[in-house]
């Protein structure tokens, strides 16, 4: 079954208390694992970097000293916590904490000392492979080759993609390719359609942002769903998985009887003598199929009736000499 990753991101607006609330939400809604981001401005940009003081002005990574309450809080509502580390001496850190699943941002891919620092830990780690190329994803994936499940995204690092850039059969070529890791989406579009499509790919595990309100002002709230959205989600992703089925071709359960009603039998189209031979003017295939079906036409016409049939009576195999 699909697994669903709400990412808070910077969606907490700040507060511990909104980190909390979020965590139990997602719990209430039926996240799988709940998701936030550690870092700040000084462990990401130089200064030179146009983003740099703004971000340096807010607290949009969840602080380090949080941590271990809002994982708390997420073991008591019964959901996986993870988190983004975005430097190696923060995964120190977060295993004090017991952190059993780490996440990786696409931007990350690369930061090889990073990846080395989770390797170490052997925890389940997810990584996001947003503008990477499959040589690089490989690099990556042998960096984290003592991690005891590898779960890859496909991504695309854009905020909001545009739908002509997703490339959803991204996911067969990493599925082809790293058969000993499980595949799923980080999809940054702003409603499901994604997400629901990726379902018939085989992906198991969707990652959505994830906000109170897309009015916030966080850098991640605008292209981030709501809870009602995000649980709509949910819901129509678990009705397309069921009904991609197991892929053999019969009958479904509930079609037995419509094979009756909707496929056609034989019937006699005037009164027919018992010893009378019967020509194909004699018969028509209806519905409902109670005669003999119309593949078996051959073992009727020019057979002799065994007793009076009316007209509009079903004819069986029986009624033939």
């Amino acid at each position: 079954m699909v697994k669903f990753i709400a990412d808070v991101g910077s969606n907490f607006n700040e507060s511990l208390e909104e980190a909390l609330k979020y965590v139990r939400r997602c719990a209430e809604i039926g996240v799988d694992i709940v998701k936030f981001q550690c870092w700040r401005a000084e462990d990401l940009f130089a200064p030179e970097h146009p983003s740099y003081e703004i971000l340096k002005a807010h607290t949009w990574g969840l602080p380090l000293e949080w941590h271990r309450e809002v994982k708390e809080e997420a073991d008591r509502c019964g959901i996986k916590f993870s988190t983004t580390p975005t430097q190696p001496y923060q995964v120190e850190k977060l295993e004090e904490i017991g952190v059993e699943i780490y996440k990786v941002a696409s931007g990350d891919l690369t930061f090889h000392p990073l990846l080395r620092e989770i390797n170490r830990t052997g925890k389940t780690v997810i990584l996001s492979t947003g503008m990477a190329y499959l040589h690089e994803i490989e690099e990556a994936v042998n960096l984290l080759r003592d991690c005891k499940r590898i779960i890859l995204l496909h991504c695309v690092s854009l905020y909001p993609p545009d739908y002509s850039e997703i490339n959803l059969r991204a996911i067969t070529t990493l599925k082809e390719h790293f058969p000993h890791c499980e595949v799923g989406l980080s999809d940054h579009t702003e409603d499901d359609i994604t997400a629901i499509l990726s379902v018939a790919l085989g992906i198991t595990y969707i990652e959505k942002h994830i906000t109170f309100s897309k009015d916030l002002p966080t850098p991640d709230a605008s292209f981030a769903m709501d809870f009602k959205a995000f649980k709509n989600m949910i819901e129509r992703v678990k009705r397309a998985e069921i009904s991609l089925g197991k892929g053999n071709k019969i009958p479904a359960p509930s079609e037995k009887l419509e094979r009756i009603w909707a496929r056609r039998g034989a019937y006699t189209k005037r009164d027919l003598k018992k010893e009378e031979s019967i020509s194909p003017k004699d018969i028509v295939f209806l519905r409902p199929a109670k005669g003999i079906p119309p593949e078996l036409e051959d073992k009727i016409v020019g057979k002799r009736l065994k007793k009076d049939k009316a007209k509009g009576s079903a004819l069986f195999l029986d009624d033939l000499a």
